[in-house]
């Protein structure tokens, strides 16, 4: 059994209430201390063996240079870890990010179309379950730009055996822009809505996986500081106790 968890960590900002996003707006354009946020973020990621990360920073002046992926692993102490950094402007970067206990053999960074700055962390594992590929996705706010870049994540994925699509999709699970992957692939149990965190409305966070795996939900068992409320899933094998 391998436990995984994804999230946008908002580069690290602690966001409790709609009005944070104006009191606290500058968090993301100049440096703000972000060592407890980090911590707890860490806490909550600790009992995982995969993490796929949305909105990190690879250190900039937002951070005070602090790369955000980095300092998560080694907080929560893991041993493996990649970044793709969709963009970067004068005082931020943004990307996405996997953390593992296990081997990572191959990364890169795959660019999504019809919007800047969106992008996606593709990374193949060695695990105890087998091989796995993760991707780590952040897709636009626009509707018109999510429908292309679910196509293209259907078009690169679908009918790839042993495939996680996991993170922040901005998009419900019903929206006819996610259709081309619902068309492929297996939306992963997990909470009725996700955003706000404080009190969620939506579900737009999602992890999606291919067919031939198994997944179930995870209790998350720590608070969580960000905007959204991390998913968390089990990823089963046939040797696990609760596979029949």
């Amino acid at each position: 059994m391998i436990r995984l968890a994804s999230v946008n960590i908002q580069a690290g900002a602690r966001t409790d209430a709609w009005h944070h996003y104006l009191s606290r707006l500058h968090h993301q354009f100049r440096f703000a201390d972000r060592s407890r946020t980090l911590d707890e973020i860490a806490a909550a990621l600790q009992p995982f063996d995969l993490v796929a990360i949305q909105e990190s920073d690879e250190g900039s002046a937002r951070t005070g240079g602090r790369h955000l992926t980095h300092e998560l692993a080694l907080r929560a102490g893991f041993s493996f870890w990649e970044h793709g950094t969709n963009r970067r402007l004068p005082h931020a970067t943004t990307g996405n990010a996997v953390l593992s206990r296990h081997p990572i053999e191959r990364a890169r960074v795959l660019g999504l179309p019809a919007s800047r700055g969106r992008g996606a962390l593709v990374v193949e594992l060695r695990t105890p379950v087998g091989p796995l590929t993760v991707v780590s996705v952040h897709l636009s706010l626009r509707a018109t730009a999510r429908a292309q870049q679910g196509r293209a994540l259907a078009e690169g994925f679908a009918g790839r055996a042993r495939t996680l699509v996991a993170g922040d999709f901005n998009a419900d699970t019903l929206a006819p822009e996610l259709a081309p992957l619902a068309g492929h692939f297996v939306r992963a149990p997990g909470p009725a809505f996700t955003y706000p965190r404080w009190s969620p409305r939506r579900r737009i966070d999602h992890v999606l996986h291919s067919p031939d795996l198994r997944l179930e939900s995870e209790p998350l068992g720590r608070p969580f500081p960000g905007d959204h409320a991390p998913l968390a899933v089990r990823i089963l094998t046939p040797e696990s106790p609760d596979v029949r």
